[in-house]
């Protein structure tokens, strides 16, 4: 058969309701299944959400609550979901074994701009292989490129937030290389 495209959207977390209950994808997680949704329906193609009950303590997944909010957003094409991952590297682990029962050659990943190296070099371990291809595509980011003036050298609560999760991307990534 030939290489058909699939759209691969990764979990960003989860919003949870005043009692702590899951209710909503996180922002990250919003942003990238509206950002794959409009690619799937260009390409007609499927999609395959990913993403597990990373902390064990709910009674739905990151990928069940996602898929949902594709629904709401009009979503109606086929949708693989794959619910037990809990890190970026069972991400592609688990997703690898749909994709080849699928034999989905042409892989385009959906994830955050400060997410992407780690998920790339996640995807070629574990996934990508002579015959399949993984093509990066960035849901969003969280600064805007260029110096702006001398308010982008004030700290902020944001500027804070995205050391913090610049510091987490990094270690993942050493993590996928190494382990």
């Amino acid at each position: 058969t030939l290489p058909y495209p699939l759209v691969m959207v990764l979990g960003g977390g989860l919003s949870y309701s005043y009692n702590g209950i899951p209710a909503a994808p996180s922002v990250f997680a919003l942003e990238r299944i509206i950002c794959g949704i409009r690619i799937a329906e260009q390409l007609r193609c499927p999609i395959l959400i990913t993403g597990g009950e990373v902390f064990g303590n709910n009674n739905v997944s990151e990928a069940q609550i996602m898929y949902r909010s594709a629904k709401e957003f009009g979503w109606k094409g086929k949708t693989f979901i794959e619910t037990h991952s809990r890190t970026t590297k069972e991400n592609m682990q688990y997703s690898a074994k749909i994709l080849k029962k699928g034999n989905y050659k042409n892989i385009i990943l959906v994830t955050s701009a400060c997410h992407m190296p780690r998920s790339v070099a996640a995807a070629s371990k574990y996934i990508a292989g002579t015959d399949t291809k993984i093509i990066p595509y960035v849901s969003g980011r969280l600064t805007r490129p260029g110096f702006h003036g001398t308010s982008d050298l004030l700290p902020d609560a944001n500027s804070f937030m995205t050391s913090c999760l610049g510091i987490k991307e990094m270690v993942g990534l050493l993590a996928i290389k190494y382990f």
